[in-house]
């Protein structure tokens, strides 16, 4: 009964596991022979693959022992050694993806059920080989190492280039190892060489090149290359950029241009305006109001004259007074018109000359009278009043 319980115990074990993941002595593998003389059930970790081996060619079933030696690690374990007079295992079958025991009661000899095990695959199981520079080493229970071969070669990715000429227009250049190459070809004025120690040369025969250029529409070039001088040919010309606006009905336009401006719509009538007078307030419709001086008398102002000795003032009323109040005063022949300083002008008669008075007692300190205008002063100079038209004979 107690080997009983241990192979169902192992069987339910890795029928438990292997619904979630194979792991570690877990499952069961189906094999046609014993299982020691099957390769790969003993280079593989069994704890990766079968606890259990049913070898289905002659109804043998297989319990792995990792403590024993390769070749040796499966033991057969008979059916009839697991039978007592409680229970029986019987007639094993794989069933699908399962290996299928009958659970009897020996005392009643009454079947208990099925016991079914999933059935693990080791077909796909695979050896490791090592590459160039790799090595893999098993350390007999199915655990591998890998190692680089060569850590410390620090120049085996190293490459080199390499020069060639295939003919005497190309330079190759090729990569060691496989890489390949690139070759290097003559152009226009390029020309490919070997400069005797096998490396490329590359020459530009033609370094200097003519460039040439030509004025347009009131461009002069002048100069040889490299130097050139470029000039406004009419730079003096002030009416070449000159334009003129013309009105047309409602169509502003502008000389020299495609486009007309319609400015019709901005005659609206927005800028109409109407004047108003409401007593002294003068108004402008959209232009504000102002107060007008209502009195009457405040800008009359009087003229006057007056002669005296030969002279004549002319003095117009609050002329200083009211702001923008100017009068006009115009020479005629023999008047001469000057400021007298204030608001006032003094007008005088320039055709007469200074007349000596003779040598009378009286004329020096009274002056003597000549006819109804004339006189002579105390300083013996003949006047007469301005304006006075005297005809003179001699």
């Amino acid at each position: 009964m107690r080997n009983l319980i241990i192979i169902v115990a192992l069987l339910l074990a890795g029928q438990g596991v292997f619904a979630q993941a194979i792991t570690g002595g877990s499952g069961v593998c189906v094999v046609s022979s014993d299982p020691d003389n099957i390769t790969a059930m003993q280079d593989q970790d069994a704890r990766y693959e079968c606890v259990v081996a049913w070898d289905n060619t002659n109804q043998v079933l297989y319990l792995y022992d990792s403590t024993q030696s390769a070749g040796n690690r499966w033991t057969d374990v008979p059916l009839s050694s697991v039978i007592d007079t409680d229970t029986r295992l019987d007639n094993p079958r794989v069933v699908g993806a399962n290996l299928v025991f009958d659970l009897y009661d020996e005392i009643t000899d009454t079947d208990l059920g099925d016991l079914t095990v999933p059935i693990l695959d080791i077909a796909p199981v695979q050896g490791i080989s090592a590459g160039t520079g790799i090595n893999v080493t098993d350390d007999g229970n199915g655990n591998f190492t890998i190692t680089n071969t060569a850590p410390a070669n620090a120049t085996d990715e190293l490459q080199t280039l390499s020069n060639s000429f295939p003919n005497a227009s190309t330079g190759r250049v090729t990569l060691s190892d496989g890489g390949g190459n690139v070759d290097i070809v003559e152009g226009t004025a390029i020309d490919i060489a070997d400069d005797g120690s096998g490396n490329i040369e590359i020459t530009n025969t033609a370094p200097d090149q003519t460039v040439g250029i030509t004025g347009g529409t009131g461009i002069n070039v002048s100069g040889t290359y490299p130097n050139f001088t470029i000039t406004n040919s009419s730079p003096t010309n002030g009416t070449d950029e000159l334009q003129d606006l013309t009105l047309t009905g409602n169509d502003l336009s502008l000389t020299n241009s495609a486009v007309d401006i319609d400015l019709s719509p901005y005659l609206d009538n927005t800028d109409t305006q109407d004047l108003s007078l409401v007593g002294n307030d003068l108004s402008l419709t959209d232009g504000g109001t102002v107060t007008i001086d209502g009195d009457a008398t405040n800008e009359a102002q009087e003229l006057s004259i007056g002669v005296a000795t030969g002279t004549a003032a002319v003095s117009l009323s609050d002329v200083g007074v009211l702001d923008g109040g100017t009068v006009s005063f115009i020479e005629g022949d023999g008047i001469s018109i000057t400021s007298n300083g204030s608001n006032g002008a003094n007008i005088i008669n320039t055709e007469f000359a200074s007349v000596e008075a003779d040598d009378h007692a009286d004329a020096g300190i009274q002056g003597v009278s000549i006819g109804e205008y004339f006189y002579t002063s105390a300083t013996n100079t003949m006047g007469l009043p301005a304006g006075t038209k005297v005809m003179r004979r001699f």
